[in-house]
């Protein structure tokens, strides 16, 4: 990556190491971020998903506007209140 670019690590599992060149990192300024996910179970979940078993959409509580998006973001961050908030384009 060239300086100052961005690096985005994916797949690690959960405990992982991954060996990281720290002084390359600082010296070209990279910005360096990291992810994970659980290798058997994303799939299972999006086979789910795909076939019907799952219906995801059970978990939208609201849908809000995107020009009302800070409201939504308060909603989404009250879990008294909701589970999953949508932002819609009208």
């Amino acid at each position: 990556v060239r300086r100052g670019g961005t690096v985005v690590q994916v797949g690690n599992l959960p405990g992982g190491q991954i060996p990281v060149p720290a002084n390359a990192v600082m010296a070209k300024e990279i910005d360096l971020k990291g992810t994970f996910r659980f290798g058997e179970e994303f799939s299972r979940a999006v086979d789910l998903i795909v076939s019907g078993e799952v219906d995801v959409l059970k978990l939208v509580t609201a849908e809000r506007a995107l020009s009302s998006a800070p409201d939504a973001l308060r909603l989404a961050a009250d879990r008294s209140q909701s589970v999953k908030v949508v932002l819609t384009a009208g």
